[in-house]
């Protein structure tokens, strides 16, 4: 199901994504689907079973918060056949992720975190194209977040 959702997710967004060029100034927008790094450790969920916490079980939860679905816009303007300036906005909604504990004075209470975030992210940048039908470029510049919030959501339950 979860790969259905990503396949669509990327094939929605290579579909709408356009650029726009007239004269010297052009557009941008776009989007798509950021991965994680692997190995990147962001909890642990603990699991005792014996009183007092005597016999646990420890259980980690890999992802970041550079993992989630991105949008970006950008204007720029093209000095010269090859070599241009551009500013733009991008934003990122996160994947959530959960962990849980139990308490080990009572093991059948359980605590349950939520953890997602919400970047927004201004940037200015040169790009530096080349070719005539097919264009590769780079662009080398500055980024700048503005606006992250992390939601951190405790459910507790006996």
């Amino acid at each position: 199901m979860k790969t259905k959702l990503i396949a669509s997710v990327i094939f929605v967004v290579a579909t709408v994504s356009f650029h726009a060029e007239a004269q010297k100034f052009y557009a941008t927008l776009g989007g798509g689907y950021a991965f994680s790094a692997p190995g990147n450790i962001m909890l642990v969920n603990y699991n005792y079973t014996g009183p007092f916490g005597w016999s646990n079980k420890e259980e980690n939860i890999y992802g970041t918060y550079g993992k989630g679905l991105t949008t970006n816009a950008s204007v720029g303007y093209m000095l010269a056949d090859f070599i241009g300036i551009e500013i733009g906005c991008s934003f990122i909604k996160t994947e959530q992720y959960e962990y849980q504990t139990n308490d080990f004075r009572n093991i059948s209470f359980m605590y349950l975190t939520v953890m997602n975030s919400k970047i927004t992210r201004i940037f200015s940048a040169v790009k530096i194209t080349g070719g005539k039908r097919i264009k590769p470029y780079v662009k080398c510049g500055f980024v700048y977040g503005i606006g992250t919030e992390v939601t951190i959501d405790d459910v507790t339950s006996p």
